[in-house]
């Protein structure tokens, strides 16, 4: 942090390094871990960084996100594969699976989990909003915004949620 100086950089992504892959989800750090989601159809990584470089903890091709930027909330990672609209929690030490949900609608997911108050949210393309209980992804209700495509991750802040939907930003929660 003092340089700038590169220590070391991890390519584990991208072995066959196809030209063409991108990374969407932001990489999210919890527990001592980096989480790496890679795109379609790749692995998601948990790696142990050091001052010298990298180990992986553990990997699954259980989900595949894409797009959705993995969530850490209450000792979980909540990993949403957005095509196949699974949204899956695991142990962020070993990998195990903990939860499992397909969440409603009949579109995919481009925005990102998030989580507030004891509850995660999430919201697919034809912006059905689904609000799930963290310990077994249950879902605890849903809520049709509209004006598709929806791609914006729902912000919550304070008391309140943002949902952002193609035309419209909605205000929901308590005054």
């Amino acid at each position: 942090p003092a340089t700038g100086t590169e220590l070391w950089r991890w390519d584990g992504w991208n072995p066959s390094r196809i030209g063409i892959w991108r990374i969407i989800p932001s990489a999210l750090a919890a527990e001592g871990l980096c989480f790496v989601a890679t795109p379609k159809k790749g692995p998601v990584f948990a790696v142990r960084p050091s001052g010298a470089g990298w180990t992986v903890a553990w990997q699954t091709k259980e989900v595949t996100p894409d797009v959705c930027t993995p969530l850490y909330y209450r000792n979980r990672v909540y990993v949403l594969d957005g095509d196949r609209k699974r949204l899956i929690g695991f142990d962020p030490k070993t990998g195990e699976t903990k939860c499992s949900v397909t969440p409603p609608g009949k579109e995919a997911f481009r925005a990102s989990p998030t989580a507030a108050d004891g509850k995660i949210f999430c919201m697919n393309e034809d912006g059905t909003a689904s609000v799930l209980a963290p310990e077994d992804l249950r879902v605890l209700g849903t809520a049709e915004m509209g004006d598709r495509p929806c791609r914006a991750s729902i912000a919550p802040a304070g008391r309140h949620l943002f949902i952002r939907t193609a035309k419209t930003i909605h205000c929901v929660g308590a005054p």
